[in-house]
């Protein structure tokens, strides 16, 4: 989400931070934009997507400690693949990075 478009555009924005570490091993923070909790519509290859963005603060997430967060993306009409192709091109993206 960081990438589109979308992300330059919304007010409804989180900023999330990462560490990467460079090839000395020295831990480099970047700042992410990640949509907010709540509900978001962005277009990404000319078809809709609806996300829904929830967070319950009654649960923890046992991988990171934090409240559990749940995403939903709901597109229009029955053809999943632009779901699909959103989902592979968001984790080609992450394999490059």
């Amino acid at each position: 989400m960081n990438e589109l478009p979308y992300s330059k555009k919304t007010r409804t924005l989180a900023l999330e931070t990462t560490y990467e570490r460079d090839e000395d091993g020295i831990s480099e923070p970047k700042v992410l934009f990640v949509p907010n909790i709540g509900h978001h519509l962005f277009s990404y290859k000319n078809k809709w997507i609806w996300l829904t963005r929830d967070r319950d603060n009654s649960v923890s997430d046992y991988s990171t400690g934090g409240p559990l967060e749940t995403m939903t993306l709901t597109t229009f009409g029955t053809d999943r693949q632009a779901l699909q192709i959103f989902i592979n091109d968001a984790m080609k993206l992450s394999i490059e990075k």
